[in-house]
């Protein structure tokens, strides 16, 4: 006594279906990638050195700019005093001038005496001298125009150009200042376009 009746089977209702969601699965491709920190660097970088010595006369690019100067390939960037350059020209032009008349003259009188010779009027030994003479202005010559062509050159050097295009850094000496080839860097450049990422990755 004091008990509910028990229910019978069939008073029971059936329980509510669960609901189960349903996604239809996506297709597509994927790409496993990693973040690294890299670094930009310049493909070229040339530090610009004097090739002969000399009072620096000008700096022709402006230093004021703040993140440096662009300047392109064969710009002038400073000259050094080109009046002991000039003077050398002119003197190694002089030379070979003196060496032509010198040769001139020794290859007259190379020809007089292999005539004299064929004449039986001169001797052997007379012959080898003059020969002697004309080889060695033809020497001088030679080396009348290897100076020439040196002389060009440090004159040449006296304007020192930028080598490659890019942004220029300041000027590390200004006008006054006497630079040799050992003075070291007067400033440097780095290309802008394009540049190198490097980055550190493990194996």
């Amino acid at each position: 006594s004091g008990c509910e009746k028990a229910n019978s089977a069939s008073d029971k209702k059936p329980a509510a279906p669960v609901k189960v969601e349903v996604a239809v699965p996506l297709e597509q491709e994927v790409t496993d990638f990693q973040d690294f920190t890299g670094r930009l660097e310049a493909v070229e970088s040339v530090e610009i050195r004097a090739r002969v010595s000399g009072y620096l006369t000008k700096v022709a690019f402006d230093p004021s700019i703040e993140l440096g100067a662009e300047v392109k390939a064969g710009d002038l960037l400073f000259e050094i005093d080109e009046r002991p350059y000039l003077n050398a020209l002119e003197s190694a032009l002089a030379n070979l001038a003196k060496a032509e008349a010198q040769q001139k003259t020794a290859a007259a009188e190379l020809a007089r005496t292999e005539e004299l010779v064929a004449k039986k009027a001169a001797t052997a030994r007379d012959l080898e001298r003059d020969a002697g003479q004309k080889a060695v202005a033809d020497a001088a010559i030679e080396g009348a125009k290897v100076a020439i062509n040196q002389a060009k050159l440090d004159l040449e050097f006296a304007k020192i150009t930028a080598p490659i295009s890019g942004r220029i850094s300041r000027p590390l000496l200004t006008v006054g200042n006497l630079i040799t080839p050992g003075t070291g860097s007067l400033t440097s450049i780095v290309s802008v376009d394009p540049v190198h990422l490097y980055f550190d990755m493990d194996e």
